[in-house]
């Protein structure tokens, strides 16, 4: 379980009362559990917990720690063992660096918690390197004692299978003394990982130590465990701070896109220009503008008439020209019609003569209409009636040719317009000549094969100009259009998420309220708490700590450390030094892990005393011990200053050393001091066959000798800081100074770090010549002098035993 989910159980609890809408109920919900939670609620697709109804269902128990267990994770490779007493006390952990000693602490948090907040915000191949190299399976197991229960022992534990690449890929459960297992969550810890964290690293100490205003207001905040609600308070101001400026955009878009188009005459610019600056936007007529709308602009309806005009085709007029010349001519031919009175004379003529024959002819009297009068008219008459029909075949045939030369010179059935962007005044002209009525059918002839060229032509001009112009039009909207698309694209987007937006704010402001509500809640009893312990952390610092709080939200959140200097109010970050800010945050650490509702009756803190000065260290022992009373302690260090001071005042307390061997073999010992450290590593170097003589000459002579300084500084300090009452800060830089051992054996034998020509005759007198031998056995063989053997090596190691011994430091 992620510690960063166990705050989401207290936000929630407070949800339904808060008078929000479902919708920003869901996201402040889902903001505060982490990023796919967020955005499952952001698409909609979220609900909202059953934990809105209790926020717990398993109270939570209490617990001391029996042990911790580590295999194949970090620097532990086979499986080792810390076992501690259950119940309040004191146990320091010591080790070097890469001893494998923080691997326990982080197994106790990332077993308890699953995950560990030192990994945070680190590289992949941090975050990938948590197995052991050296072995093949990794599991931890944490041993408790849970108050209130009849079998109260259990073990939680944490395994990985080899195909598990990362933290969270493994199996939790919950093993009590004989009951079957079950899960972490039995615990009820969730609510409590995260309101009183019980896990300090050095890295969440160093936190502290930036001078950036916001980053040190995180790094309180997440020492007071509101580290997942301020990441939900950010996820939420992310989302609404980006939709806020999308909207800025597309209203800044619509105004710049508004002044482009202005320069337009395009009826569907002056349009969306319109539409553009109005108050609120039609966004569907907008989207018609860009995709489908037709120019209703009267130029733009002009132009496409123009397009479509229509020309008489010279091919044609000219075939009909030619069809009327030759009928023309026929009728010519055929000359003029026959004299019809003549025809209708003789017709009657015959009537008379077939009702009269032989009779004289009634009109001139003279003449006979006989038989032969008869043939002659009817021979006559049918001469005329051939001439006629003729003459009227030729007539049709003429007006026909016609008829089809002046549908040729048909004029569009449109009225040709005017224009001021394409010229069509010789057009006009040129149909005037086509539509003037002809003298005679050889004139019409002649105009045809004469202005339909012409006129066809000059449509063609007049409508390729129109197209052109057309096309130019086009081309200045088309990219108007499409921009003008992506814009409606873009305001469709922002719309449609007005309403959540609405709501996440909603959400937003109700977070930030809750942050500052569980903040000063939680600050409050711990910043009286804080000044108490810091006045035993301060020692010889005239710093004091008033109280402290955490003011303001988003950049300009800040920590309002009231602290003064003799007397005088000042800046926290201005006087404190790095020692000083990491004894301020252990001064807030603790008492928000201290506070009696905590079911966590055991602290871990890893490596505490890094960049404390020496009179820090002594209050730190101080106050461990003092917390102690009340919890179960166990602080993991590197620096031997914190055991020696523990010994020094006569403190409480059980210390644990931690070293690592070769393939990442673990070694956990009850040791008493760093003397007793150093020489059980040159005696365990001797006794290991895998370690060559050459080795062993190299490296057993200065672990020999470190121990024999490591006698002479606790000497020192127990006089100096005891008898004289000289300030710790003198005392060190006096210890560091010596980098020869035999002025650090003056110091410690005259308190006189002069005398080095004093001390081999002291030792001879007061430890026996071997003592005097020894010293310069270890001076020259620390510096790779000696061609000491084995055995030789092991006899100095018993004789450098037997000098501390007597010196009485070996036990001190």
């Amino acid at each position: 379980m992620d510690t960063s989910s166990s705050l989401v159980d207290l936000i929630v609890g407070e949800l339904n009362g808060s008078g929000l809408s479902d919708e920003a109920q869901l996201l402040a919900y889902a903001a505060v559990e982490g990023d796919a939670s967020f955005e499952q609620a952001l698409e909609g697709n979220g609900s909202l917990p059953d934990v809105m109804l209790t926020a717990s269902a398993v109270a939570p128990v209490g617990a001391y720690l029996t042990s911790v267990s580590v295999e194949g994770f970090r620097g532990v490779g086979q499986p080792s063992t810390v076992t501690v007493t259950p119940g309040p006390g004191l146990t320091v952990v010591t080790g070097r660096n890469g001893s494998g000693k923080s691997s326990f602490a982080e197994a106790i948090e990332v077993t308890l918690t699953g995950a560990n907040r030192r990994w945070q915000g680190r590289s992949a191949a941090w975050l990938e390197g948590w197995r052991n190299l050296h072995h093949p399976s990794t599991s931890l197991a944490v041993g408790l004692v849970i108050e209130g229960e009849a079998t109260p022992t259990a073990m939680a534990k944490r395994s990985w299978d080899a195909s598990a690449t990362k933290v969270e890929d493994c199996t939790a459960v919950l093993q009590r003394h004989g009951e079957p297992a079950t899960g972490m969550e039995d615990l009820g810890w969730a609510v409590p990982l995260a309101t009183y964290r019980p896990f300090l690293s050095y890295n969440e100490l160093g936190e502290v130590l930036t001078q950036e205003p916001k980053l040190l207001f995180d790094a309180l905040s997440a020492i007071l465990g509101l580290e997942s609600l301020t990441d939900g308070i950010n996820r939420v101001k992310k989302v609404v701070s980006a939709h806020a400026a999308a909207t800025k955009s597309v209203r800044d878009n619509a105004k710049g896109l508004a002044a482009e188009l202005g320069d337009l005459t395009d009826q569907r610019a002056v349009e969306s220009v319109r539409l553009l600056t109005s108050r609120t936007w039609d966004l569907d007529r907008l989207e018609h503008l860009a995709t489908r709308a037709k120019d209703p602009d009267p130029d733009h309806v002009v132009l496409r008439s123009l397009a479509r005009l229509s020309a008489p085709s010279p091919e044609a007029a000219s075939a009909a020209a030619a069809e009327v010349r030759v009928a023309a001519a026929r009728l010519a031919e055929l000359g003029p019609d026959p004299d019809a009175e003549l025809a209708r004379l003789l017709s009657g003529a015959l009537r008379w003569h077939a009702e009269h024959h032989g009779d004289a002819c009634p009109v001139c009297g003279v003449g006979i209409l006989d038989d032969d009068w008869a043939d002659q008219a009817c021979a006559t008459l049918h001469q005329h009636d051939t001439a006629s029909v003729a003459r009227r075949a030729a007539r049709d045939a003429c007006a026909e040719a016609e008829k089809r030369v002046r549908d040729v010179l048909t004029p569009p059935a449109m009225e040709i317009p005017h224009s001021e962007l394409v010229d069509t005044t010789s057009l006009l002209e040129a149909w005037e000549q086509l539509r003037a009525e002809p003298v005679d059918a050889q004139q019409l002839a002649e105009r045809a094969d004469e202005w339909v060229p012409v006129v066809a032509e000059l449509t063609a001009q007049v409508i390729q100009e129109a197209e052109a112009s057309l096309d130019r039009r086009e081309e200045q909207w088309r990219p108007f259009a499409g921009r003008l698309m992506t814009w409606v694209q873009d305001a469709r987007d922002v719309a449609s998420k007005a309403e959540l937006m609405k709501e996440a704010k909603a959400a937003q402001v109700w977070l930030v309220n809750q942050e500052t509500v569980i903040r000063e809640a939680r600050l409050a009893p711990l910043s009286t708490q804080a000044a108490q312990i810091w006045e035993k952390l301060r020692q010889e610092s005239n710093v004091t700590l008033e109280g402290l709080k955490l003011v303001g939200a988003n950049t300009r959140r800040k920590v309002d450390i009231d602290v003064r200097v003799d007397g005088t109010d000042t800046s926290a970050l201005a006087v404190m030094s790095q020692g000083e800010l990491n004894a301020l945050s252990l001064s807030v650490f603790l008492p928000r892990a201290m506070v009696p509702d905590s079911p966590f009756r055991f602290l871990v803190i890893d490596d505490p005393v890094q960049a404390m000065d020496p009179s820090k260290v002594d209050g730190l022992a101080r106050v461990l011990s003092e917390v102690a009373t009340q919890r179960q302690v166990l602080v993991f260090t590197h620096d031997d200053r914190l055991p020696e001071a523990v010994r020094r005042l006569g403190l409480d307390a059980t210390i644990v050393e931690v070293s690592r061997g070769e393939g990442s073999v673990v070694t956990v010992r009850t040791v008493l001091n760093p003397v007793q450290r150093n020489w059980l590593d040159a005696d365990a170097l001797l006794k290991d066959s895998h370690v060559s003589d050459e080795v062993a000459r190299r490296v057993v002579p200065g672990i020999l000798r470190v121990a024999v300084e490591a006698a002479c500084q606790q000497i020192v300090r127990r006089r100096r800081l005891g008898a004289a009452g000289r300030s710790h800060a003198e005392v060190e830089d006096t210890l560091r100074s010596q980098t020869r051992l035999y002025s650090l054996l003056a110091l410690a034998l005259f308190d006189d770090e002069t005398r080095t020509g004093d001390v081999l005759g002291t030792m001879n007198n007061k430890f026996g010549r071997e003592a005097a031998d020894l010293v310069g056995i270890l001076n020259k063989g620390a510096h790779g002098l000696t061609t000491m053997t084995r055995e030789s090596l092991q006899d100095t190691a018993r004789a450098t035993r037997r000098f501390l011994q007597k010196w009485q430091v070996w036990d001190a």
